[in-house]
């Protein structure tokens, strides 16, 4: 009987290494997740006429790439779609990688036409159209969170894209 449980044991053991052996290591899908994401984002940044770093910076500052994050006020998926915003934009799936980064880029290349420049679009992307809009309005000013979001993306201050003539 002895024998039988150490035979045994050895058996399950042997299984469970092999199984253990076969699986992908963590590094290897963390690895092919990133890939799929840079790809995307190269394709669909060209697809929309958008600079592939300014692109890839925004997309890193809103999840670090997490196609799972979601904020404290909501936002879900690697783009940080509110889910009305979402919904606006014929998302299905905020946390799709597959469906979140095309409608990002498309979105993005909306509001930079419609503002003239890539500032302004991460502005309005992090704040909201109607805040940004806003502002252009009557001065005032943008919540800290978008002054240094728009810091972070652009590597100049948001003040610097209200001329409508800035390239940026």
């Amino acid at each position: 009987m002895q024998r039988f449980l150490w035979a045994t044991l050895i058996l399950l053991c042997g299984l469970v290494w092999s199984t253990l052996a076969q699986a992908d290591p963590p590094q290897s899908a963390k690895q092919r997740l990133i890939d799929k994401v840079c790809n995307l984002i190269q394709a669909h940044a060209d697809q929309n006429g958008l600079p592939r770093d300014f692109f890839a910076r925004l997309i890193w500052k809103e999840s670090r790439f997490d196609p799972n994050a979601v904020s404290p006020v909501g936002a879900e998926g690697i783009a940080q779609f509110m889910p009305g915003t979402a919904k606006m934009r014929g998302l299905a799936n905020s946390f799709d990688i597959s469906q979140a980064i095309p409608a990002s880029a498309k979105y993005l290349a909306e509001m930079k036409t419609g503002y003239g420049n890539l500032g302004l679009a991460a502005a309005a992307y992090n704040a909201g159209e109607s805040r940004v809009s806003r502002w252009l309005s009557s001065g005032g000013f943008l919540p800290m969170e978008t002054e240094s979001y728009v810091f972070d993306i652009m590597g100049e201050p948001a003040d610097k894209f209200t001329d409508r003539a800035y390239a940026g």
